[in-house]
């Protein structure tokens, strides 16, 4: 009787202890998967912290007079003024006088470069914005020559769309060009695009030793000298 009792005990026990036990045993199988999908995340992560860190360690590397070539090669914004300055610039060297310049908006009309709320072109479908121009000027087939020349060696890409000149006399000719430049578009990324962003990004520091970039010249550096600043005062004494 006493073993049928005893048996009747365990039997009971055993049942009582799989009744509770089960829920446990399958959270603890939950817990276990959770837990191998934090291990994978954080693996993750520290490949993304290594790649982050390689890519800092790349950029570092780079000397800051490259990283300042390569801004103005592929500026953050248009920078209409800086083209302005650097056209007249290089017709100034050649001894010729930049006659007209003007800058397309985004409906292809032409735009003062002075008004401040023009609009510059963009394409949506192209990685890079452009801003699209045309300029003016007298001279010789030489000097025309020669501009083509420095605008081909200028730091500040320029892809010329459209020549078209008008004869004149003593081998003189009025030049109009048309041509875009290029600057940054703006990139909006979203959290979730973050991380695949990142894993997309490469540096090739060896674009800097390259000829082709080395070769090309920086563009001049806005001066005030030799500038009248108006009538002198009459009132001020002699």
């Amino acid at each position: 009787m006493k073993s049928l009792v005893t048996i009747a005990l365990v039997l009971a026990g055993i049942g009582l202890l799989f009744l509770f036990a089960k829920p446990m045993w399958a959270e603890i199988a939950t817990l276990r998967v959770e837990n191998a999908s934090i291990a994978t995340t954080l693996l993750e992560l520290r490949k993304l912290q290594d790649l982050r860190n390689e890519l800092l360690d790349a950029h570092n590397s780079i000397p800051k007079s490259n990283l300042d070539r390569l801004q103005e090669v592929l500026p953050v914004k248009p920078d209409s003024g800086q083209l302005l300055v650097s056209l007249e610039s290089l017709m100034r060297e050649r001894g010729v006088r930049l006659r007209k310049i003007e800058f397309e908006s985004a409906d292809g009309s032409s735009k003062n470069p002075n008004v401040q709320s023009q609009t510059i072109t963009q394409k949506d479908q192209s990685p890079v914005n452009t801003i699209g121009y045309s300029f003016t000027f007298s001279g010789s087939y030489e000097v025309f020559k020669s501009i083509l020349a420095a605008l081909e060696k200028s730091l500040r890409l320029a892809d010329i769309t459209d020549i078209a000149f008008l004869s004149g006399d003593n081998n003189s000719f009025e030049f109009t060009i048309r041509a875009k430049s290029y600057y940054q578009k703006e990139k909006i990324i979203t959290p979730d695009g973050t991380v695949e962003a990142l894993k997309k990004i490469t540096i090739d520091t060896s674009f800097f030793s390259d000829p082709q970039f080395l070769d090309l010249q920086e563009s001049p550096t806005p001066s005030l000298e030799n500038i009248e600043k108006g009538r002198s005062n009459p009132f001020l004494r002699r």
